[in-house]
């Protein structure tokens, strides 16, 4: 005698909160499944969906592989289905919302959706519209425009996409250094009287540094420790020399809470001054705090100043070759 098998319990939808812990489809694919399952999608919508991916793919074949192969096309199904991903994810600033992104895709095209998603990314390739002019050629290595989009569109976090996050810590670096840079600026023209308004690559008072976190931070460094900036404007001294580091240790070791009072109040007179919008160009938390509340850098009597001293190496703008 047959026996009818038991009806399998219905599926339990996928509870949001978790769903990048157990759902590793891409943010595309789980909003385009719930926009068919609330019937959100008309049948010629679908059919214009179908020739809208027909032709991103072929278009992302030729921008971002060079040629047009099967293995070729897949990537290009990738990197088209990332693009769209990265699209869903910032309808909701990164939150995971299926029904919010069955919504959103129901009311875009594809290639509308592409758009967004490369629009996006060349603002925060260039937030100002145009190439930013760094004072320092280091600080402006970004990666070009097509291969921010390569990366966004293929980044994964073991199996799961994350494009978004990695959009959102690119964006926030990007702004990070360029506020750096505009800080740097602003302190040599108010604390030097220095104005560079291209690249300081080729200045005299700044050859040899490397960075503009650098130069502002041996600025913040001299002013607080009443080092001063000797010399004409155009040359006025920056760069730290090992007897002047050593020196300032000295006299914190000789008086420790009167160098730090002195020093604090001279910094807080100095940050008043810098406008609210480049102040976090100087990093996160306070500046004083993070650098100097525990007194300024210490040399080894044995250290050279080309050997890695972790308090001053990469912090400082000093001479290497004392």
């Amino acid at each position: 005698m047959a026996t009818r098998k038991k009806a399998a319990p219905a599926e339990k939808p996928v509870a949001v909160s978790h769903l990048a812990a157990t759902d590793y489809r891409l943010p595309i694919t789980i909003a385009l499944d719930r926009a068919f399952q609330r019937k959100l999608v008309s049948a010629e919508q679908l059919v214009l969906w179908k020739e809208e991916l027909r032709d991103l793919i072929n278009e992302a074949a030729k921008t971002f592989v060079g040629f047009q192969n099967t293995e070729a096309l897949r990537k290009a199904l990738d990197i088209t289905l990332g693009l769209l991903s990265l699209a869903v994810t910032r309808s909701t600033k990164g939150q995971e919302d299926i029904d919010a992104w069955a919504d959103f895709v129901a009311t875009r095209k594809l290639k509308e959706m592409v758009k967004e998603s490369i629009a996006a990314s060349r603002k925060i390739h260039s937030p100002e519209g145009t190439a930013y002019v760094y004072l320092f050629e280091a600080d402006g290595v970004e990666r070009p425009m097509k291969e921010l989009l390569r990366s966004f569109a293929l980044a994964r976090d073991g199996q799961t996409w994350n494009g978004y996050d990695l959009f959102s810590r690119t964006a926030g670096e990007i702004v990070r250094v360029q506020t750096a840079d505009k800080l740097t600026r602003w302190l040599l023209a108010t604390v030097l009287g220095v104005r560079i308004s291209a690249s300081g690559d080729d200045h005299p008072m700044l050859d040899g540094a490397s960075t503009a976190s650098e130069v502002m931070n041996t600025i913040f460094y001299r002013h607080s420790a009443g080092l001063g900036f000797a010399g004409r404007r155009a040359n006025k001294e920056i760069l730290l020399k090992k007897d002047q580091i050593r020196k300032i240790r000295e006299a914190f070791d000789a008086n420790k809470t009167g160098w730090v009072k002195t020093a604090r109040e001279r910094f807080d007179t100095l940050w008043a001054g810098i406008p609210d919008d480049l102040k976090p160009g100087a990093g996160a938390g306070d500046w004083f705090d993070t650098h100097l509340k525990k007194g300024p850098p210490k040399i080894p009597k044995k250290a050279e100043m080309d050997d890695v001293i972790e308090s001053v190496t990469g912090v400082y703008f000093y001479d290497m070759f004392e």
